[in-house]
């Protein structure tokens, strides 16, 4: 693969190979996302949670997208953290997750990945 080093960001494209070469599924060394994210060592992890507001006492399902930003371009973040009121989940490896849940009152979010700052967000519940 050719890689290249632009302010602490590694990106690594991959190269044409012969058929039944190193490349293909196997391997630990990879290239695209997950790789460029596990490199991405100064990011800042943004998480979207929606809906914003939600009435209180209904059951509602809270979607999170956790992204990350590496040479101006979005990237899911895959087995992020997120602590949601009370309950923790992990990000599939397109960054979302989702929860049912009942909220009575509103709750913050908390979102942490290894290598990476963390992020937060709240959900607003209105009276009913």
């Amino acid at each position: 693969s050719f890689s290249v080093r632009v302010s602490n960001v590694v990106v690594e494209l991959p190269t044409h190979e012969a058929p039944g070469g190193r490349g293909g599924s196997g391997g630990g060394g990879g290239s695209g996302v997950s790789s460029l994210v596990q490199r991405s060592r100064t990011g800042r992890l943004r998480v979207v949670v929606r809906p914003h507001h939600v009435r209180a006492g209904r059951v509602v399902r809270v979607r999170f997208l956790v992204r990350t930003f590496a040479a101006g371009l979005p990237l899911p973040v895959a087995g992020a953290r997120i602590r949601f009121a009370g309950h923790r989940l992990r990000t599939n490896r397109r960054g979302r997750a989702s929860l049912r849940i009942r909220l009575r009152r509103g709750h913050r979010v908390v979102v942490t990945r290894s290598g990476l700052l963390s992020a937060s967000g709240r959900v607003v519940v209105r009276r009913r």
